[in-house]
């Protein structure tokens, strides 16, 4: 019996993954929505991700760091999709691009916590095909916008036990990055020349976490982390056309 009851907690409890953040269509908005978790957090399906001194989820979590700790994580995936007459294809995507360093500071009762990690990536290819009259004639156009780039967030975080029981932590967040944007038409004639033009975007904002982790007892440990962002600013410059 007690088996069987923890087969059906274990079934509650477990993450489930959400594919459609990562599908084609996120192509419009900021980009694909990154996860700052570790190898051991992601590795667990991002379950214990909020409890992880070594993810930058909860910055809470930094006060159980007893000593300097660095580390990091990288993969890469590349896909392609291909539905009715559009073609997208490109679509590289770092998975988890991820660093960090901390450690409890010397002579005080705080630890610190620097980070990296994929705030939204940017990389993606996609090419429509159409038709278009142009004077009095039915030409086939193919239409192409792809990027190339990713909105880090840069993180420091500090933290500290008002008890045993207790961590307590917040955290700023920097966000910038860049992106290369590439939007371009070819026409299936030869007298009409295709039409390039390249441009730079530049993406910067802030941001706030804080946290609390909460051990009732040795068995059992309860977080819960809150996090809020500005506005994520564009600039945005053409690198050539024609």
């Amino acid at each position: 019996m007690r088996r069987a009851a923890m087969l059906v907690v274990m079934a509650l409890v477990a993450p489930g993954w959400a594919a459609a953040q990562n599908s084609v269509y996120g192509l419009i908005g900021i980009g694909f929505p990154g996860e700052p978790l570790a190898v051991r957090a992601r590795s667990l399906g991002g379950g214990i991700g909020a409890l992880d001194p070594t993810s930058a989820l909860n910055p809470a979590t930094v006060a159980g760091l007893g000593r300097l700790v660095a580390g990091g994580a990288a993969g890469t995936t590349l896909r392609r999709y291909t539905a009715g007459d559009s073609t997208v294809s490109g679509l590289r995507e770092t998975r988890f691009p991820y660093g960090m360093f901390g450690g409890r500071i010397p002579s005080t009762p705080l630890s610190f916590a620097v980070s990296f990690s994929t705030y939204a990536e940017r990389t993606y290819d996609v090419t429509t095909t159409g038709t278009q009259v142009l004077r009095g004639d039915t030409l086939e156009v193919t239409d192409r916008v792809a990027s190339d780039g990713a909105v880090t967030d840069f993180r420091g975080a500090l933290a500290f036990r008002p008890w045993p029981r207790l961590l307590v932590g917040g955290a700023f967040h920097l966000l910038g990055g860049s992106s290369r944007l590439t939007v371009g038409r070819t026409f299936s004639s030869s007298d009409y020349s295709p039409y390039v033009e390249r441009s730079q975007l530049v993406f910067s904002g802030t941001g706030v976490s804080a946290g609390v982790v909460l051990l009732p007892t040795g068995a059992i440990e309860l977080a819960a982390s809150a996090r809020v962002d500005g506005d994520l600013e564009t600039k945005s410059g053409t690198l050539g056309a024609g």
